[in-house]
């Protein structure tokens, strides 16, 4: 397209001339004119079918004379449709630009192309009338990159959109939003509609490698205000050193048994713009001593990463909390800009093993068609396992649909921790595994996630006295640490139930929340005594009577309520949980009561009891297995008998499970 007009302002378009190579293929042909901000924000305001177009240049008078809004930028162009994928040439009348350029913010002609149409956009300054005095910014051309400690000049470009020479005009840049730096530039002589280059006298000169962003402003035509159109543009500069190492990240184990040896491992970034060949790689440990190595003969290329081991390991000989500070220096033998060349991680040293207890936390309802399958998975998978390691709470969800009656609010609060928002969903120690149960794998997960030490021994025990259930709880710790992100929570769970049975086909439901010991979200803790044990007394009562919530829409208030069916049947879980990670630091069950161990099949009825130095146990099916394990979890007895002497035993609590043709049962006993 093309406009004859030249050296006035623009009013009124009358006529639109554009260009086609040919008009094989061309289905129809469209002239568009927007007004607005960006071409993106513009809105269409005139548009005209082109009935016979053809090869050649074009002239289009239009309908009627389009009135410029000079308020608004102006966009003209035409749009060509075809018959085949064939992209429609776009020609300029030749001319065009010099004719345009008095008006014309930008550089270049855009050409809008995407298959079957085209759009040829000229961007046009509207106003009205053309002011004496005004510039527009065109472009930086300032380099993109550099070398710290040097200087990066400033290169823009404006162009003289007045009608008179331009003289003097003002630059002012920021970096980074910092304090401007301005310049007057004076004594010039740009005549209207032409372009002029420029840098500052004061370069950018920075120290430390990054992306500087500077924003440059042009203003002041002739010491006059202009319309300020276009007048500021901004560019990312990346400054980088010839020798400069950026230490990414260390790799160290978060906790390490006491003498045992930790790697030092470490990214290492070239941020400069030579080749690394040689570096220092340096570690301390609360504040001690530097132990310091230099790498030599390695080749890190510009912009690569690569990873290193300290040939040093660290030993963890002492029961505390090592923090370590790693350091990298001297590139190439030289100072570098001392870029992120540090960082610290803490390793805790446990004074020796202790067993990990997994807590289990599961998500479910009985609306849940796929909880049933998920929730007899757990239960054949736990029956495989030492029921004294067996740490598992059931949390019953207020959806699919309306959820189960025995959803608590304080089981949302812990479905809210997770972020859960599907069932059936396990979260094993929070964060080791968290997937539905039925992807839950012995040698896989159980066995690889009870192999990592806990920090600290739980023990409890918990007792039930009308609706009234206490439990203490010892906390004795491997190590010496602060607590300050770690939480003590404890709950009561019902070992089974039967009155929450909804739409899903299940019909008992095992180690049921009913309600914290401890705030949901946890109770403080005292700072860890390495050896130095402490105990916790919690207790709860159970308000009113027993109500079965119609759904989870309608939960139990337990100020005045509660849905216990059996407070024989009542267990605490605890466990010690980091807020801030998620990550479970130990967990435990209290002994005390009877524990009803399910699996697919639970006799109810049987039972175990000493008396007259007999281990005596009862039971209306055939007896199949009688196990009898101590506090410690280990087995002491395999027996078939109904009578076993215990006169023998030493004196302490004793787990005994029964096998019977109607299912297993664990029963706590006291010799």
């Amino acid at each position: 397209f093309n406009f004859k007009e030249q050296g006035k302002s623009l009013k009124t378009v009358k006529q639109v001339q554009f260009h086609l190579a040919t008009v094989t293929d061309v289905q129809d042909v469209k002239i568009i004119i927007r007004q607005g901000g960006t071409l993106a924000s513009s809105t269409v305001t005139y548009t005209q079918d082109v009935t016979e177009a053809k090869a050649g240049w074009n002239n289009i008078d239009l309908s009627e004379p389009y009135n410029i809004e000079p308020s608004l930028n102006l966009y003209v162009g035409y749009e060509v449709n075809i018959t085949s994928t064939t992209v429609a040439p776009i020609s300029v009348a030749a001319g065009t630009e010099q004719k345009q350029s008095w008006l014309y913010a930008g550089e270049d002609v855009v050409n809008y192309a995407s298959q079957g149409a085209n759009f040829l956009i000229k961007t046009l300054i509207a106003t009205e009338p053309s002011p004496p005095n005004e510039i527009v910014f065109l472009m930086i051309t300032s380099p993109a990159t550099a070398v710290i400690n040097t200087d990066v000049n400033i290169v823009g470009r404006i162009r003289n959109l007045g009608t008179a020479t331009l003289n003097s005009f003002t630059a002012v840049y920021r970096v980074n939003g910092g304090e401007p730096v301005s310049h007057t530039f004076s004594n010039l002589t740009v005549e209207p509609y032409k372009m002029y280059n420029f840098t500052p006298p004061t370069p950018i000169r920075e120290a430390t490698p990054g992306t500087y962003h500077v924003e440059v402003t042009v203003s002041k035509p002739n010491g006059e205000d202009d319309l300020t159109y276009n007048n500021t543009l901004s560019q990312d500069i990346e400054i980088t050193a010839e020798n400069e190492l950026a230490l990414n990240a260390v790799t160290l184990p978060a906790y390490r048994l006491l003498n045992e040896e930790s790697e030092i491992k470490v990214a290492v970034k070239n941020m400069g713009n030579e080749a690394i060949t040689t570096f220092t790689l340096a570690y301390s440990v609360n504040g001690g001593e530097s132990v310091s190595h230099t790498f030599t003969n390695v080749n890190i290329l510009e912009g690569r990463t690569i990873n290193f081991t300290h040939p040093v390991k660290l030993l963890a000989n002492q029961v505390q909390t090592q923090s370590v500070v790693v350091t990298i220096s001297n590139p190439n033998g030289r100072p570098d800009a001392d870029y992120n060349n540090s960082k610290s991680a803490d390793i805790v040293v446990y004074g020796y093993a202790v067993q990990r207890f997994l807590l289990h936390e599961n998500f479910t309802s009985s609306t849940c068609a796929p909880c049933a399958a998920g929730n007899a998975y757990l239960q054949n998978f736990r029956s495989q396992v030492d029921p004294l390691q067996w740490v598992h709470i059931s949390y019953q969800m207020s959806w699919p649909g309306n959820g189960d009656p025995y959803y608590t609010l304080e089981g949302g609060i812990r479905r809210n921790l997770y972020g859960i928002t599907s069932a059936p969903y396990m979260s094993v120690d929070g964060i080791r595994f968290r997937n539905s149960p039925i992807n839950y794998e012995m040698a896989k997960h159980w066995n690889t996630f009870r192999a990592i030490p806990a920090g600290a021994q739980l023990s409890g025990t918990a007792e039930t006295e009308g609706h009234t259930i206490s439990a203490d709880i010892t906390v004795l710790p491997a190590t010496t640490m602060s607590t300050q992100d770690l939480r003590l929570f404890a709950v009561v769970i019902e070992n089974r139930t039967e009155k929450n049975k909804k739409s899903n086909g299940e019909t008992e439901f095992f180690n049921v929340m009913k309600k914290f010991l401890t705030a949901p979200e946890g109770d403080v803790l005292d700072d860890f005594v390495f050896n130095v044990p402490k105990t916790y007394s919690l207790s709860y009562s159970f308000n009113g009577d027993y109500r079965l919530p119609s759904n989870a829409y309608d939960p139990i208030d337990h100020a005045i309520e509660h849905s216990v069916e059996n407070f024989d049947n009542l267990s605490v879980i605890f466990w010690i949980q980091n807020i801030k990670t998620k990550e479970v630091f130990q967990a435990g069950k209290a002994s005390g009561g009877t524990i009803d161990i399910p699996s697919t099949k639970t006799d109810r009825n049987a039972l175990a009891f000493i008396r007259d130095g007999k281990l005596n146990i009862h039971s209306e099916a055939a007896l199949q297995s009688v196990e009898v394990y101590n506090i410690s979890g280990q087995k002491q007895l395999l027996a078939s008998d109904k009578e076993i002497p215990v006169n023998h035993w030493p004196s302490g609590v004793y787990l005994v499970k029964i096998k019977t043709s109607e299912g297993d049962k664990v029963v706590k006993v006291i010799k």
